[in-house]
């Protein structure tokens, strides 16, 4: 009877260890999960949806929570991360194909040599925001190769339009006239 009792007590022990043990890993869960909640929360209202949604799936990846409030919580909450994950990368793709297309009608001015056009139409693309570093990339090139080009043409215009003067007055005489010129 003396060792059917102490394998009782000892019985009794090991589930009242195990019994600690669950509610400690179900306690865990259930702040591990409230955490991811509000990270969750605070990178949804940052917009950025990637992180919202992986927190709001770490949350609910743990076994242990049985907390069917917090559960619910991050589910919805994930469907909203989610929803709000899809619509961005579309309006990112509407975004970038915008973009791509001032960067075409850039390239288009730039060819009939339309800088003031090219310009703008660089500009434009840029200021759109696409998150695609390539396309900003090979618009702000476009944009200096143009901005460059107009620089250039102004600056042959002048000296043509001086040239042009000097010309003129040698052909009336005006010798005062041509060093105003230059």
């Amino acid at each position: 009877q003396l060792k059917a009792g102490k394998k009782k007590a000892h019985d009794m022990l090991e589930q009242d260890h195990s019994a600690k043990a669950d509610a400690a890993a179900k306690q865990a869960a259930l702040d591990n999960a409230r955490d991811k909640l509000l990270v969750g929360q605070d990178a949804m209202h940052a917009k950025d949806y990637d992180p919202a949604v992986e927190a709001f799936t770490a949350g609910l990846s743990d076994p242990a929570l049985s907390d069917e409030e917090v559960k619910q919580s991050l589910t919805s909450a994930l469907k909203e991360a989610q929803k709000a994950q899809e619509d961005h990368k579309v309006a990112n793709a509407r975004t970038r194909a915008a973009a791509e297309t001032k960067y075409s009608d850039g390239q288009q001015a730039a060819d009939s040599e339309n800088w003031p056009a090219a310009i703008a139409a660089f500009e434009e693309g840029l200021a759109m925001g696409a998150k695609d570093e390539a396309l900003n990339e090979k618009l702000q090139a476009a944009l200096s190769q143009a901005a460059e080009q107009a620089s250039t043409g102004e600056l042959l215009q002048g000296a043509n339009e001086k040239y042009q003067e000097g010309l003129a007055s040698l052909r009336k005489g005006s010798y005062d006239s041509i060093e105003l010129a230059i």
